[in-house]
C-alpha cells in the first residue's frame, strides 16, 4: 500500500462492524434437517483474505498471493493440508452434541470473523465446520480456542469439505466478489459482511452466482437487530411521529480504525465502511423496499486532508443529504478522524422528527456502563458482549438469524436485493462527491 510508511500507527489490523447495541439470546433451534444445494464443481482460482492481517501485511499483498517476508504465499501456491487443531475433551463433547447440526465455515478470521466463528460454535443446531484464512497460523489459533476445527489457507480447499454447508465471508470491503461468487456457485448458503460489493458489476456478479448455485444469500447489516432502533421502527410503523420532517444519522470512527485497525483503509472509504450501514438502516426504517418512502435525490461532500497527508489515500469524511419522496430530508454523517481520546471507538447518534413527535438515539455514548482506569471507556454491552462465555448482542443475533434461515429453509431478513440497494446508494454518494452536483437516486431494487 503506497504511503504506508507515513501511517500514524502499526498496520496490525482487525475487523470491526462499528455499529450497534443489543443482547438478546436466540431461541433454541431445531436440529438441522436442511442441506444446501451443492454445485458439481467449485471454481479453481484461489482467494483467501481476512478482516485482520498479520503485522506489516496488506490486503493487496494477500490478493497477489504474497506474505510479508515470503516469496511464496500460503494461498494460490501448492497444497495446504487441513489443520485439525488439538482434539481435547471440549471437541469430543461438541462432536457428540452437534452430530446432526449444520456445518458453517468462515472465510477471514480477523476480529469480526472470529465473532462469526464463536457464534456458530455456540448456537444450537449449528456447528463450526472449518476456517479459512490467508494467515493459517491465525486460523489455527482461533480453531484451538474453539476446540479444534479444520483450517485452510485456500477457499477452494474449504469448499471441498462436505461438512461445510454454509459460509460466512468476512473479508475487506473490496474483496467480496471472488469469495462470495465461489461459495455461492458451489451451492453453499452465504452470509456476506456488508457491503454486498463496492461496484455495481461485482454486486450483480454475486447475485447471479447465488441464482446459479441455488443457495441463500444474506448481507450482514446487523443494525436491523439493534434494540436501540426498534422503538423508532415501531413508532414509524404505527404513525406515532406523524408526517416525517427531518432526520439525522451519524456514524463516525476514531482514527484508530483507518490508521491501525484496517491496513486496507485506502481501498475503502467512510461511505463504504460506515455509510453502507447507515443507508441500509434508513431504507429499512422507511420501508423503501415496500415503496412506503424512497430517497429520490442526494448530495454528498467529502474532503481528503488529514489521512491523505499521512499516506492513507481515503477521504476523512463524507456528508450526505438525502431527499425522500415524502419530503423527508435526512443528513448522514460518516467519518473516521475522531480523536482516540474519547471513551468509545465509534460515535453513533440518530434523531427523527415528525409532525407529532420525535425519537432521539444515542447508541455509543449511552453511559450504560462506564469503566474508569487510566482513561474512561464504555465497555460493549450491546453490540457483541460475551455472557457466560457465549457471544451475545445484536451483532451475534444477526448471525444466528442466518443460522435459523439455513436450518428452517426460510428467506433471510436482509437478502441480496437489500445489499444491492445499499451499494447503489453509496455509489450515488461517490458520484455526487466526485462531481460536486446533486444526483438523482433512481431505482434501487431492480436487478
Amino acid at each position: 500500500m503506497r504511503g504506508r510508511s507515513k501511517r500514524l500507527g502499526a498496520a496490525d489490523a482487525s475487523a470491526l462492524a462499528p455499529l450497534n447495541p443489543h443482547a438478546s439470546v436466540a431461541a433454541p433451534i431445531r436440529p438441522a434437517m436442511m442441506t444446501s444445494p451443492r454445485a458439481q464443481t467449485a471454481p479453481q482460482t484461489a482467494l483467501s483474505s481476512t478482516r485482520a492481517l498479520p503485522r506489516g501485511a496488506s490486503a493487496r499483498a494477500i490478493v497477489r498471493g504474497q506474505r510479508p517476508g515470503s516469496s511464496v504465499a500460503a494461498i494460490g501456491r501448492g497444497s495446504i493440508r487441513p489443520y485439525e487443531g488439538r482434539m481435547g475433551s471440549s471437541r469430543r463433547i461438541r462432536s457428540r452434541r452437534s452430530a446432526m447440526a449444520v456445518g458453517f465455515g468462515v472465510v477471514g478470521v480477523g476480529n469480526w470473523g472470529r465473532l462469526h466463528a464463536r457464534v456458530y460454535d455456540s448456537t444450537p443446531g449449528a456447528r463450526l465446520a472449518a476456517l479459512c484464512d490467508a494467515n493459517l497460523e491465525r486460523a489455527r489459533n482461533v480453531a484451538d480456542s474453539l476446540g479444534g476445527v479444520p483450517c485452510f489457507a485456500r477457499l477452494e480447499e474449504m469448499l471441498d469439505c462436505p461438512d461445510v454447508e454454509a459460509v460466512s465471508v468476512v473479508l475487506p470491503d473490496h474483496l467480496h466478489r471472488d469469495a462470495a461468487v465461489r461459495a455461492a456457485e458451489s451451492g453453499r448458503h452465504v452470509l456476506l459482511e456488508k457491503p454486498l460489493a463496492t461496484t455495481e458489476q461485482d454486486a450483480q456478479a454475486i447475485l447471479r452466482a447465488v441464482r446459479r448455485g441455488g443457495g441463500r444469500l444474506m448481507v450482514d447489516f446487523h443494525n436491523r437487530w439493534s434494540p436501540l432502533f426498534q422503538p423508532l421502527k415501531g413508532a414509524l410503523e404505527r404513525g406515532e411521529l406523524g408526517d416525517p420532517l427531518l432526520s439525522t444519522l451519524r456514524l463516525n470512527d476514531t482514527l484508530e480504525v483507518p490508521t491501525r485497525m484496517l491496513p486496507w483503509a485506502d481501498c475503502s472509504s467512510p461511505a463504504w465502511f460506515l455509510g453502507s450501514h447507515c443507508v441500509d438502516t434508513l431504507l429499512w426504517l422507511m420501508e423503501a423496499r415496500q415503496d412506503r418512502d424512497v430517497p429520490v435525490r442526494l448530495t454528498s461532500v467529502t474532503r481528503s486532508r488529514f489521512l491523505a497527508g499521512n499516506g492513507i489515500s481515503t477521504p476523512d469524511f463524507c456528508l450526505t443529504t438525502l431527499e425522500w419522496r415524502s419530503g423527508l430530508v435526512t443528513h448522514v454523517e460518516n467519518g473516521w478522524v475522531l480523536p482516540e481520546s474519547g471513551p468509545s471507538l465509534f460515535d453513533l447518534k440518530c434523531q427523527f422528527v415528525g409532525t407529532r413527535g420525535a425519537v432521539f438515539i444515542d447508541a455509543s455514548h449511552h453511559r450504560a456502563v462506564e469503566k474508569h482506569t487510566e482513561r474512561v471507556s464504555y465497555p460493549d454491552v450491546f453490540v457483541a458482549p460475551t455472557c457466560s462465555g457465549r457471544p451475545e448482542g445484536f451483532a451475534a443475533e444477526s448471525i444466528r438469524h442466518f443460522v435459523r434461515a439455513v436450518i428452517e429453509g426460510t428467506p433471510p431478513a436482509v437478502d441480496g436485493l437489500d445489499g444491492l440497494a445499499a451499494t447503489r446508494l453509496v455509489l450515488r454518494m461517490e458520484e455526487s462527491s466526485r462531481t460536486g452536483q446533486p444526483v438523482e437516486v433512481g431505482p434501487l431494487y431492480e436487478e
